[in-house]
């Protein structure tokens, strides 16, 4: 049996908290929180922050779950945000069985400490924000939980039962959560009461003897600077008017150019920065980027320093950390990562940035998707990879395509050519880009690579079609990349878009109907001047057999002919021809599922 004396936060569940209807979310050591805006990320936190936060924020009436079309809050709603805690073998990086006997953590949660159905020790800790007939307003009650129910629907129906005792803040403290928001500037920590700046500087450590010769040094040397100084002198001979004004009795007025007790010294602490062959800067000089990570950074400080002085009692250090790449460069953003590993206890981070989600682990990424009026989470389960599955996914997605965690939708080709062909049809199809409606393209390097991106996007909810090639060696390697997720094969897949006739893209495109459009193509890209432009002119219309040498001509220049072959082919007189009819069938399927509005003519 396992036994130490150290905890982890396993799970949260949320109930109509905003946006978040009903969520479970289970957490890592460090857990990273992706989608994109509006998808429910920081409700996520804040709802963490009102339950169980270091300062806590309350739960207001407007933070509960409203659905559409409600005009009026049912009374019997309430907000319900739950932790599992179990007792955690960090050496072994797995749950442990038991807390040790003698455990701070018994000791602190005593009757709340309760047994599953294997035995094993947890913690569920209930906080609930509900409305309370008899006091006629809305209170938040926190209690230990009997059970931790795994399905749902069972916890919404038996919560009542599984109510315990009540918790009180002294044993929500050692693993109150502390939330750096995206609008966190080490200058307002400087001057905010309450911060951790604050409760870091506010104790130096200093011994008594040694402050009371500090002290006095500090009130000799206010005497020096008045006495040199004929300016605030001056000043206190007009001071002893106040006298004359407030006060009967004799009095003297003191200035004190700096802080006579250490306690208000330390309260004006600055700090400089300087690199080499600079003079020494405060951190106020400095912009945004460097004062947000500064935050992190003596954040990190002030908790190495509380488990320092904890002696005989414990904490568990929990943090959330609002989009910490925030006014940082690309390289700054990789490098805060690291940083933010090396802090203790658990944390969750929130992030929109590539370079944050492409160094984090598959494991630790949670994906918030907002699907009507609610948020919905994933995580990829990875039991069942390979490693060399996992390989790819790490090397061919997560290291060079973090973007596509912030998209809603994404269309897989094999090649380059339709990588940058297929939006030029698309932008003029929704008459914006397709980055703006959430859309990405990605050319996956080959028929034999989808798996990878299919299996990110099934993981975590994200929307995705295919464009492939006719070929039969094309179909066969999409059919088993289905297949290995599980999901129908060609034809039968509604999300899937063949090139008919077994042909190539390029193949299918460059046709007689075109033929004028595309030789425009070519003289524009291979004219030098006017008259070179006048022989080429003369050379096509003299060519026998003009789709063929244009065939020719894309193939042995895929890259630099793929968005003007999709521009002259838009450039087509006729409304039907602009927009080839698999690529037309491909666009309206995803107009029809993402519900993206166009004046586009359907095909007939």
């Amino acid at each position: 049996m396992i036994l130490m004396d150290d905890i982890k936060i396993i799970e949260i569940r949320i109930r109509n908290f905003r946006c978040l209807k009903s969520v479970n979310v289970k957490l890592d050591d460090l857990t990273v929180l992706a989608g994109q805006n509006n998808s429910g990320k920081t409700s996520f936190i804040e709802a963490l922050n009102a339950g169980i936060g270091a300062g806590r924020q309350k739960f207001t009436e407007d933070d509960i779950y409203l659905a559409k079309g409600e005009k009026r809050l049912p009374k019997d709603r309430s907000i319900i945000v739950d932790l599992l805690i179990r007792p955690w073998n960090r050496a072994e990086n797995e749950i442990a069985e038991k807390f040790i006997q003698g455990s701070y953590w018994l000791q602190l949660w005593a009757n709340g400490i309760q047994q599953d159905k294997n035995d094993n020790d947890f913690v569920g800790m209930g906080i609930e924000f509900k409305w309370d007939s008899m006091m006629g307003e809305y209170r938040t009650i926190r209690k230990f939980l009997k059970e931790w129910k795994e399905d749902k629907e069972e916890l919404d129906q038996s919560r009542i039962k599984e109510i315990a005792a009540s918790i009180s803040p002294y044993m929500i403290d050692p693993l109150a959560l502390y939330l750096l928001d995206e609008k966190r500037d080490i200058i307002d920590e400087f001057r905010k009461t309450g911060s951790f700046w604050y409760k870091l500087i506010s104790d130096p450590g200093l011994k008594k003897e040694d402050i009371n010769k500090f002290e006095k040094a500090l009130n000799e040397l206010n005497s020096e600077i008045i006495k040199g100084s004929d300016v605030l002198t001056h000043l206190l001979d007009h001071l002893n008017d106040l006298f004359s004004i407030i006060s009967y009795e004799k009095g003297q007025p003191f200035i004190f150019p700096i802080p006579r007790q250490l306690d208000d010294l330390s309260k004006g602490i600055d700090i400089g920065i300087s690199s080499e062959n600079t003079q020494v800067l405060s951190l106020t000089r400095y912009g945004l980027g460097t004062r947000s990570l500064a935050t992190i950074v003596l954040f990190n400080a002030f908790i190495t320093l509380k488990q320092k002085r904890m002696k005989n009692r414990r904490m568990h250090p929990f943090l959330a950390i609002e989009e910490p790449e925030n006014h940082l460069h690309p390289q700054a953003q990789r490098a805060i990562f690291n940083l933010i590993k090396k802090i203790q206890g658990q944390i969750i981070i929130t992030s929109h940035s590539p370079y944050i989600i492409e160094q984090a682990e598959l494991r630790q990424i949670r994906h918030f998707q907002r699907i009507g009026a609610n948020s919905k989470i994933s995580q990829m389960d990875v039991k069942d990879l390979s490693e060399e599955d996992l390989r790819k996914i790490r090397r061919m997605v997560l290291k060079t395509r973090g973007y596509l965690f912030y998209a809603r939708a994404l269309i897989l080709m094999e090649g380059e050519t339709e990588e940058q062909g297929l939006p030029t049809f698309a932008e003029r199809y929704w008459k914006q880009t397709p980055n703006k409606l959430g859309i990405e393209f990605i050319g996956v390097g080959g028929d034999g690579n989808y798996f990878p991106f299919l299996r990110l996007a099934q993981s975590f909810g994200i929307q995705w079609y295919i464009f492939s090639d006719g070929e039969s060696h094309s179909i066969r390697n999409v059919n088993n990349a289905l297949n290995k997720i599980h999901e129908p094969i060609i034809p039968q897949n509604p999300f899937v878009f063949v090139v008919p006739n077994g042909e190539k893209y390029e193949t299918y495109l460059i046709k007689n109907e075109y033929q004028d459009e595309l030789i425009e193509m070519i003289i524009n890209l291979k004219a030098e001047n006017g008259l070179h432009r006048q022989a080429l002119e003369k050379e096509w219309k003299s060519k026998k057999k003009p789709v063929d040498e244009i065939l020719n001509f894309a193939d042995h220049n895929k890259t630099k002919c793929a968005i003007p072959l999709a521009e002259a082919i838009l450039s087509s007189n006729s409304e039907e021809l602009r927009f080839p009819e698999i690529i037309r069938s491909l666009l309206e399927k995803i107009s029809e599922d993402l519900k993206i509005s166009n004046i586009r003519a359907k095909s007939k």
